[in-house]
């Protein structure tokens, strides 16, 4: 549709954005012995922009973010696994970095009555961490299981950022953002459950675990990290350093369980029962994940509080499946 701000760059085809993208990857596997394996990965990638970040502004007109380019993904995993009749694990390392991402964001900006565009280029990111599984069998019935996984997940360049307002074409700033090292936010970095498991010849089967989640940050605000947001504070000024920290939530434990039985008729027809309780204990305080507001205010932080993700309270699940 034609746009009555931007008549002649909204209506009809824009002009073409092309792209060559290009992937290698590749794995071994080396069997020490039939029960112990090393396992390896690396896979190096392009990948084109995606359409809403590509553009300014896709509600309104056809103008694209400067400097929009492929982004690069570097990546690989190793793995030692163990197989036997009563123990299976599997411990891995990962490691990857994404370059030349694109950060877009749309905010309601107060002074000018607007929404704002906030575009980032030259995001690099880097992820690096390490996961263990091991399944243990106790006896006929009862095992024994544990997944660990802890990781580090932060920015690693200094992107630029460009503001424009959605019903204007003109480029309000350009800002250099100071993301380096700060976490990338919004989920738990660190993550445990373990448990047990029993099942039995009858097609009885239950299970008992409990999950622990920690090393939370939270999605900052980037126009936050910048030079130009920092200027409005003397040294001395004792909201300085709250502008620029990332908030990083407390952990959070949960406990869950489930019982079961399933049914096979005249050997044609299956019937399965479950029912699952999520979050026995009703943990609704823990904040797995937020986000600080694009709105703020520099002289009074709190007036555009941050966003929180809780959880969830008890949770029932009663499942009916039948298949033939």
């Amino acid at each position: 549709m034609r746009n009555g701000k931007f008549p002649e760059k909204s209506y009809g085809d824009s002009e073409k954005q092309n792209f060559f993208n290009y992937g290698l990857k590749s794995g071994v596997t080396y069997k020490i012995t039939g029960r112990h394996l090393i396992d390896g990965n690396a896979v190096f990638m392009t990948r084109a922009p995606f359409f809403r970040t590509a553009y300014i502004s896709p509600r309104t007109r056809h103008q694209v973010v400067d400097g929009l380019t492929n982004e690069k993904i570097l990546s690989g995993d190793a793995s030692y696994l163990f197989r036997s009749p009563y123990l299976k694990a599997r411990v891995s390392v990962y490691y990857a970095r994404f370059v030349d991402q694109i950060y877009s964001r749309s905010f309601y900006h107060d002074v000018l009555n607007s929404f704002v565009n906030y575009q980032m280029v030259g995001v690099d990111k880097v992820h690096y961490g390490t996961e263990i599984g091991i399944d243990a069998k106790v006896t006929q019935n009862f095992s024994l299981f544990g997944v660990f996984a802890a990781g580090e997940y932060f920015y690693d360049s200094r992107p630029t950022a460009t503001i424009s307002a959605d019903n204007n074409a003109k480029v309000l700033e350009n800002r250099t953002v100071y993301l380096k090292n700060y976490h990338v936010g919004g989920f738990p970095q660190t993550a445990m459950s373990g448990g047990i498991k029993y099942r039995s010849s009858n097609y009885i089967y239950a299970g008992f675990n409990i999950n622990y989640y920690d090393n939370i940050y939270i999605d900052i605000n980037p126009d936050r990290r910048t030079a130009e947001a920092v200027a409005n504070y003397a040294p001395d000024y004792d909201d300085r350093a709250l502008v620029l920290q990332q908030e990083k939530f407390d952990p959070g434990l949960t406990v869950d369980a489930h019982i079961g039985k399933s049914w096979r008729i005249d050997y044609k027809y299956y019937i399965s029962l479950n029912f699952s309780v999520n979050n026995i204990f009703d943990v609704q305080d823990f904040a797995f994940g937020g986000y600080e507001q694009y709105r703020y205010d520099p002289f009074d932080i709190d007036k555009f509080a941050p966003k929180y993700f809780y959880l969830y309270g008890r949770q029932y699940y009663f499942n009916v499946n039948f298949r033939f």
